[in-house]
């Protein structure tokens, strides 16, 4: 999953979390030592948030290019589709022995996404002549990722 660090108007917003540190300080010197322990906790929770890195789902503009698709073109013809190669995280969750079914209306066992869709139905159009497999690779747009697939016609 992809990352990032705040930016500085959230930093700016966290900072003002640091405005129980002289509270909680106050407190404690009132005899309010309760309040003033948990004022510094919030100051704390304020710095750490600050200094993490917040995992960043993808909104809806940039999911686009991930729009499930579950149908190819038809093929005339069943294959296995199966993950054989992936270089970084896939944001799907692709895995290494990952498979799918693709009967010869062009539907999928399972949906992939649009840059997978492209790749499978571009190795998938092209003249087999005899071939028993092949391999499909697509890039994903979101992350640095690439999956291999590898293609098997049934007989």
């Amino acid at each position: 999953m992809a990352t990032r660090r705040l930016t500085w108007s959230q930093i700016f917003y966290v900072w003002l979390l640091g405005a129980p540190l002289p509270v909680g300080a106050y407190l404690a010197s009132r005899g309010l030592y309760a309040h003033g322990i948990l004022a510094l906790i919030v100051a704390a929770f304020g710095l750490a948030l600050a200094t993490a890195e917040i995992p960043v789902l993808p909104k809806a503009i940039e999911a686009a290019p991930l729009a499930l698709r579950a149908r190819l073109r038809p093929v005339g013809f069943s294959a296995r589709i199966t993950v054989a190669e992936t270089l970084g995280p896939c944001v799907l969750g692709f895995s290494l022995g990952q498979g799918w079914e693709l009967d010869a209306s062009g539907q999928l066992s399972w949906p992939v996404c649009r840059p997978a869709a492209e790749a499978l139905e571009a190795a998938l159009s092209r003249p087999w002549n005899g071939e028993l497999t092949r391999t499909a690779a697509c890039r994903c747009p979101l992350a640095d990722a690439r999956v291999e697939f590898l293609l098997s016609r049934a007989a």
